[in-house]
Formats: structure tokens, sequence, C-alpha cells
């Protein structure tokens, strides 16, 4: 392919996220083996010979190298893992009966990834709802968060953790007081995050799946088809279910882990006996959710 010139390199490069010697092993056959040398991803580098020597053609290599550099763009290949994926938590409203059985199973099932997929936190006092006369003081349920927060950094010190519509009440109160974000700690500095959380994402993605939170509506299947990528969510507290539109996509609605008696859930009524506490897993790639009737 010798109309590639130096600055379609460049281009390409930028493109796939190589180096501009990984993209001349793939469209210069006079820097070939030059280039496949200095190829560091064994994935990318057997693709590269592979095309080279004329095994596979040029569709298919572009399609195979796009497909190899999302994986190596997460930095995660799922099914190396087990995962255990946790929703809507509403610290301090969690039931510590259900927080014993999390643990239980992290240890029963060797998980090594943990991610949490929004609504860590409940920020009731933040709500511009209606709210209970009887409900915590602000800085009460900041202390009660703080020390109900501990034993989840004490358990999970590594955990990914997702942006629920609730962490959207602190920035939505900030707003509210016309306060610009350069005057306010972020969140995370606020309830002391450890380094192993990090920073709150709006969404986690790895090569087989993404975990969002749920609250942008919207069908989870949908949301499958369209990205051509396995979806966890949780949001919504009176759901949980897995369904498959292929053998390898598939859609996970978690329910929620929070106390369903707690002043948080005052809002759902009689319907909070119908929400379902649920975790999911991935064991070996293989989805499952498991339910607990606390």
């Amino acid at each position: 392919h010798p109309e590639y010139t130096k600055t379609n390199y460049k281009k390409r490069a930028k493109r796939f996220g190589l180096t501009i010697e990984e993209v001349k092993a793939v469209h210069g056959k006079s820097d070939l083996p030059k280039g496949l040398e200095s190829i560091n991803n064994p994935e990318i580098k057997v693709l590269a010979k592979s095309f080279y020597e004329g095994y596979i053609d040029y569709p298919t290599f572009i399609k195979a190298l796009v497909e190899a550099q999302n994986d190596i763009k997460s930095g995660i290949r799922a099914s190396d893992f087990n995962w255990l994926l946790l929703s809507d938590i509403h610290v301090p409203f969690d039931d510590e009966r259900l927080f014993d059985w999390v643990v239980g199973l992290a240890k029963k099932y060797g998980i090594d990834k943990i991610v949490q997929t929004g609504d860590l936190i409940d920020h009731y006092n933040l709500s511009f709802h209606d709210k209970n006369p009887n409900a915590l003081s602000q800085i009460e349920e900041y202390n009660k968060t703080m020390k109900g927060l501990e034993k989840w950094k004490q358990a999970f010190p590594e955990m990914v953790v997702v942006k629920g519509n609730h962490s959207g009440r602190f920035d939505r109160r900030t707003a509210y007081a016309g306060l610009s974000d350069k005057f306010v700690r972020p969140i995370e500095d606020v309830y002391e995050f450890p380094v192993g959380w990090g920073k709150m994402v709006t969404e986690f993605e790895t090569d087989e799946f993404v975990v969002g939170h749920g609250d942008d509506g919207g069908n989870i299947m949908n949301k499958v088809l369209r990205m051509q990528k396995s979806y966890v969510q949780g949001h919504y507290h009176s759901k949980t279910y897995l369904n498959f539109a292929t053998e390898k996509l598939w859609g996970m609605q978690l329910g929620f882990i929070a106390d369903k008696k707690s002043l948080a859930m005052e809002y759902a009524g009689k319907g909070a006996k119908h929400m379902i506490h649920s975790v999911g897993l991935l064991i070996e790639g293989n989805p499952v959710i498991l339910t607990n009737k606390n």
C-alpha cells in the first residue's frame, strides 16, 4: 500500500492509538520487517505478521486491528477476571446483613474486580424532594455516611465507582447555591475515597461489557444492540434480570442492596416491599445474578 504517506501514517497512528512504527508495520511493505520488530503488543504483532505474509486480507486485518486496539485501550480483558457487580448501596442506608452477604460472595467466588454501578451514597438531605421531618441533619447524615463507608473501604480497597443520579444531588446543590466547582471539593475528596477507588466515572468499559447507572433511561437491550457490547446497570430497584441478545451479548439489570425499610426508600411507599436485593457476578466471562430475600 504505497499510497500511505508519512502524513497518513500520523493520522492512522492517532486514530488507532498506535505509534507511527506500528502503523508502518501495517501499511508499508518496505517498512514491515523493521516495523514488526518495534511492535511490543503481541496481539498486534501477530495480526501485522499475518497480514504481511498474506494469511489475512486487508479488510479482515483492519477489522481485527480495531477490535484489538479497543481491547488494549480499555486495559482489561473481562474474561481474565472474576467480577462482582454491586448496584445502589445508598450509604448510610445500606443493610448490614447484605454487606456481610456481599463480602461472603467475594470470598466464595474468588473475586478479582469490583464495580459499583452507581448510587453508592444516598445524599438524602441534599435532595430537592420532600423529606421526612425526622430525618438526620446534613452533618449527621454526613458523619453516618463516613462511618458507613468505612466498612466498604476496608472490605474492598479497590473498586470502580460509577456515578449515579444520587451523586448528582451533590452537583445540583452546588449549582443551586451558585458556586463554581472551583470553590467546591470533589466528591471523592469529601468522602475520602481510597486510592484504589479513584475518581467516579460516568461509565466503565471493558473489552466485553460496559457498566452504567441506568438513569439515562431506555431499554437495556437496546443499549446492548446499539453498542454491540454487553451492558450492566442498576437504578431500578424493583427490577433484576439477565437477558441475552446472542450467546456473547447480554444485558444485566441489577436491583439494589440498601435497606428497604430506611428513610431513603420511603418514597416507594408500599412498593418498597417489591424491591429486589441482587448482585451480579461474571465468573470466567459467564454472567450470573444472585438475589437475597432480606
